[in-house]
């Protein structure tokens, strides 16, 4: 069993299953925007429920999802009996560099902690040759600060760390309430 800090067992104990499904709608235009962008081998960090496969299934040769939260792996697997799942950290990924043509972390690194997102940046440029970040709120222009909400970090990074972090050629493009970082 992966240990996990207080703000991370949230996500054991109290998240539904369904809970991601709430924002289907919501996202719709940010889906639209990245979903192109897949292609031959996929993996999803922080997938939860695998709310982006249905959208990239018909587009990607593979597609594997990764997630600290147990029962988000246990029952993605169950709905989705094709895919390859992973009881894992994005700041611990246990793949190969380059193991992936696409990684990608939707609404994921507004939940770590300022000191860890470099980490998790670059677990995520390091295990595919393309990576596509995409944040629920928009970075604002001022120091990371962490937000405690009911058991969870949210965290509101700033741009300016954003971009020191995955220290690599990106464009950023803007949807909806969404940012896209393409790696």
């Amino acid at each position: 069993m992966m240990e996990k800090r207080e703000h991370e067992t949230y996500w054991d104990d109290q998240a539904g299953l369904g809970f991601m499904h709430a924002y289907n709608t919501v996202r719709q235009p940010m889906f639209d925007l990245i979903t192109p962008k897949f292609h031959g081998d996929v993996v999803d960090v922080g997938a939860g429920m695998c709310i982006l496969y249905p959208h990239i299934k018909d587009r990607v040769d593979s597609y594997t999802m990764a997630d600290f939260t147990d029962k988000f792996c246990v029952e993605s697997k169950k709905q989705y009996p094709e895919i390859t799942t992973h009881h894992a950290s994005i700041l611990d990924l246990p793949f190969d560099d380059n193991q992936f043509d696409v990684s990608t972390a939707i609404a994921v690194l507004r939940h770590i902690r300022p000191k860890d997102m470099p980490k998790a940046i670059s677990e995520l440029t390091r295990v595919a040759k393309k990576t596509i970040i995409v944040w629920a709120i928009t970075p604002q222009p001022r120091p990371a600060y962490v937000k405690p909400q009911d058991g969870f970090v949210d965290v509101i990074h700033n741009v300016a760390d954003v971009t020191k972090a995955i220290d690599k050629t990106y464009s950023i493009q803007k949807v909806s309430r969404f940012t896209v970082y393409d790696i």
